[in-house]
């Protein structure tokens, strides 16, 4: 598997998650399995993380001031966002809406 355009974002206790385009135009994910100071923690494997709609073509990440992730993607169908639900770093995610 080929990932490109990558993008990455630290959770709230620290961790970072990055998520990545694949060859087929969908998102994939991966994040330190433990939480921050320990640099040797190791990663989840890569999993699927389902995208909105169309085949994406970019992504990229900001932190939002009450400190929720926000991801943002680019697809042949539009621009879409989600963002995490509250600041626990293992809480759901919104679902896609236009950006």
């Amino acid at each position: 598997m080929t990932l490109r355009m990558m993008a990455t974002v630290l959770l709230s206790d620290g961790r970072p998650q990055i998520w990545a385009v694949n060859d087929a135009g969908e998102l994939v994910s991966s994040w330190k399995r433990n939480p921050a100071g320990d640099p040797w923690t190791g990663w989840a494997g890569w999993t699927p993380f389902p995208g909105p709609s169309g085949v994406v073509q970019s992504v990229t990440t900001v932190t939002l001031p009450d400190g929720r992730p926000q991801l943002i993607v680019a697809t042949d169908q539009g621009e879409f966002a989600k963002i995490k639900v509250d600041t626990h770093p293992d809480a759901a995610w919104t679902g896609w809406g236009r950006f």
